[in-house]
């Protein structure tokens, strides 16, 4: 049925239907069907405010010139062109219908100057943040121009004319007919143009036909040979970008959609302070993507891009102090990241950023978002698209070539690095393909001098993404070679990556190497987070599999390498709860614990009694880490509960195996039982601590809160089953409630299981213990 508004649209269109577009549909070069009044289709569904163009159509009168004059004109231009027609297209901004000169006005101007004149002029302070369209009238005049550059005569200049005559007649109708025109305008030139920050960049891959057409075709006949340099990267000039048509002022645009849709929540200058703070003080060293000195100073001017400081805001909320969450006025930690992030993702979807690099940066930030197991769009899939958006604008190839300045080649590269350490990590973390190929990259290595447009950061800091950056690609060869779908890797390979991850270690700087954590400075965090992220790839590289003889895993599996690097894991968890900077660890610490509590299950499967003992131990631990970690990332309490649950039931079946063969000695022989049974109890404490307590310590454990009969615990000098240790970690943690006193109770931690969980636990099936020894593990 048709609604009223398109019913009146249609009466409308009939009598008085507008010739004029929108700015929005006129922007993207799309029909428009606005009618007087009445908001056109497009605009309506992106609820977006439907203005109309000033158009100036039929609001001057047209002269029709003679033949003759036509004729002499012609012969007056035609000596005095002294480069191609092409190159003058190439030179000429794209022009909305509202921009297009009248032929009254265009007799009167002189010809347009050559673009790289018109790009040589510095941009105002307010125009390079947010590079809004320029018209061609607001170009500077040819007083103000430098004189353009002596462009090189073709091989075949008459051939040449005649296509770009061709070409003329069906350009400039087309916005990007022009734009790759200009780019092939810009390749061919006998002095490549720099690309400054304040220029937007065009990427051009090797296989693509405008590369080759470029490269290969064009440029032997179009430019000097010696002083051609193939580029992948090219600069564009304003108003040639089509992402940039149509848009004025960026904040103003994005506060009011926000509004619009009712999010827009603005943090008070106190609270905004603190939460940039947190952010460059416990993030920023780890993810380098933003200058600190500049983005301060477009916050003061009020010209920072609301997308990127969502996205910014959005980590902060993950890694601040509960005060600070109480000063940005929302109710919990949750509900913070998902202010912050439901303001982001809008910003993203609506497209209110022109500039490519915001976005990237923005989606990188948004990939630590978590909303559920089950959430579509989770951290992979925005990771995924920073990669893309990333890759569509070559930051993954290098730019020695390209004449791009220093400050935006450095600023690249650590966008850059900051991604694949991401990328890296979250494959091997969730057991996904890398998005990544290092065949595809040859980007520099990120280096200590790359952070020098950053004053803020100490020696410590600044050398731990560079070392993340080295880690990242040993740790991308372990994910393609052990875990790849068709593995090929030869046993000199694996030498090889073997040798690399641990020269890796040796050669890490003496800022970075472990030697405790600072409680008050937190000096030696970042020392930490590279010795679990070492570890972490030790562990995925060594851990052995329960295939038994089968030769792929003898081949990759080591058990005393992997079980060694769980416990430096565990070591390290230790000194990282000791301190009060449990919620600043790094998104990595979790697939750390999460592998190394892994190792210490298989300990508890596979050892003797006293190694079971110490793996239970180290395995509270890790839980304990993961306890503390579950507030800031959500994440880690999936996986605590998960692990819970599994210990929980490895203990109940060697607790019923036990109480078995209990109760066949004592159906054997029930004399002498009951006595032995009751000279244990009077035993005194300093002798034999009681079922229940750990050694060393003595507190009895509080049976109260434990749902199972205590008589159905194995004694603790029983070789087959676990015992089960109260939980005296307090002093490490201020998050007791619902894992205290007892680890293992799960009446508060299971009560709200989504679907995944309930049918993983349902299915888990658990290896056979009667036989230990006989299970192939040395």
């Amino acid at each position: 049925m048709e609604s009223p508004e398109d019913h009146q649209r249609n009466r409308q269109r009939g009598k008085d239907r507008t010739r004029v577009a929108c700015r929005r549909c006129n922007s993207k070069k799309v029909k428009c069907d606005a009618a007087p009044g009445v908001a056109c289709s497009g605009c309506r569904i992106a609820r977006a405010d439907c203005v109309l163009i000033d158009s100036k159509r039929g609001r001057y009168i047209r002269r029709k010139r003679s033949s003759a004059e036509r004729t002499s004109q012609q012969q007056q231009q035609q000596p005095q062109q002294q480069q191609p027609q092409l190159a003058q297209l190439a030179q000429l901004p794209p022009q909305r219908p509202s921009q297009q000169k009248t032929p009254a006005s265009s007799s009167d101007e002189s010809p347009t100057p050559a673009l790289s004149a018109v790009t040589s002029q510095k941009l105002k302070p307010e125009c390079q943040s947010h590079r809004p369209s320029q018209s061609v009238s607001q170009l500077p005049s040819q007083s103000q121009l430098q004189p353009p550059q002596q462009a090189v005569e073709p091989v075949d200049g008459q051939l040449f004319r005649g296509l770009s005559r061709s070409f003329e007649r069906r350009a400039p109708t087309d916005s990007s007919a022009l734009f790759y025109l200009h780019i092939a305008d810009q390749s061919v030139r006998p002095t490549q143009q720099p690309i400054s920050d304040a220029i937007s960049t065009f990427y051009a891959g090797d296989s693509f036909s405008l590369t080759y057409a470029i490269h290969d075709v064009l440029a032997p006949f179009l430019s000097d040979r010696r002083n051609y340099q193939k580029r992948l990267h090219f600069p564009i000039a304003e108003g040639f970008d089509p992402s940039d048509q149509g848009r004025e002022n960026i904040v103003n645009a994005q506060i009011a959609l926000l509004r619009e849709r009712n999010l827009y929540y603005r943090l008070s200058e106190a609270a905004l302070e603190r939460m940039l703070d947190v952010y460059f003080r416990w993030f920023h060293p780890a993810f380098p993507l933003v200058n600190q000195t500049n983005f301060i100073e477009k916050c003061h001017r009020n010209q920072m891009s609301l997308l990127v400081l969502n996205g910014m805001l959005l980590v902060a909320a993950i890694m601040c102090d509960p005060a600070d969450i109480a000063m940005t006025g929302c109710e919990s930690r949750e509900h913070a990241r998902s202010v912050f992030y439901r303001q982001a993702k809008a910003l993203y979807d609506a497209e209110l950023d022109p500039d490519k690099v915001n976005n990237v940066t923005a989606v990188f930030f948004i990939s630590f978002w978590w909303g559920g197991s089950n959430d579509e769009k989770d951290s992979w899939h925005w990771l995924g698209v920073a990669v893309s958006l990333a890759q569509s604008l070559g930051m993954h190839r290098s730019t020695a070539k390209s004449h791009m300045s220093d400050e935006k080649s450095r600023h690249w590269r650590r966008i850059w690095w900051c991604i694949r350490i991401r990328d890296t990590i979250a494959s091997g973390s969730t057991g996904r393909p890398l998005h990544i190929s290092h065949r595809d990259c040859d980007v520099e290595l990120l280096e200590p001098s790359d952070m020098d447009d950053d004053n803020h950061l100490g020696p410590e800091e600044a050398l731990y993404a560079c070392q993340m950056a080295r880690l990242s690609i040993i740790f991308g060869r372990i994910v393609k070679m052990r875990y790849a779908a068709i593995q090929s890797t030869t046993p000199g390979q694996k030498e090889q990556m073997e040798t690399e991850l641990e020269n890796f270690r040796i050669q890490v700087p003496a800022a970075l190497q472990y030697r405790g954590i600072n409680p008050e400075t937190g000096q030696g965090l970042w020392s930490a987070m590279i010795l679990m992220a070492y570890n972490y790839s030790v562990i995925l590289l060594y851990r052995p599999t329960s295939t038994g003889n089968d030769p792929v895993s003898n081949f990759w599996g080591d058990r005393p390498k992997a079980v060694a690097a769980a416990n430096e894991i565990t070591r390290v968890m230790e000194d990282v709860l000791s301190t009060s900077f449990v919620r600043l660890s790094q998104i990595h610490t979790i697939p750390a614990l999460f592998n190394s509590l892994s190792m210490h299950v298989f300990s508890l499967c596979t050892s003797g009694s006293v190694g079971r003992e110490l793996a239970e131990n180290r395995a509270r631990t890790c839980m304990l880490g993961l306890n503390c970690l579950q507030e800031s990332w959500p994440v880690s309490g999936w996986i605590l509960k998960l692990f819970v649950d599994i210990i929980e039931r490895l203990r109940r079946m060697l607790t019923n195996r036990s109480k078995s063969a209990e109760l066949s000695r004592v159906t054997a022989s029930p004399a002498p039982g009951y006595p032995q049974q009751q000279s244990r109890q009077e035993t005194p404490r300093s002798q034999n601590p009681p079922l229940g307590t750990i050694p060393g310590i003595g507190e009895p454990l509080d049976m109260t809160a434990n749902p199972m009969d205590p008589l159905m615990k194995p004694p603790l000098d029983m070789p087959t089953g676990i015992p089960v240790y109260p939980n005296e970690f307090a002093p490490y943690s201020t998050t007791n409630a619902g894992l205290f006193p007892n680890l293992f109770v799960l009446d508060d931690l299971f009560a709200n299981l989504d679907a995944g969980q309930v049918s993983f636990f349902d299915s888990l099936e658990v290896p056979n213990y009667d036989n230990v020894e006989s299970m192939p593990y040395q």
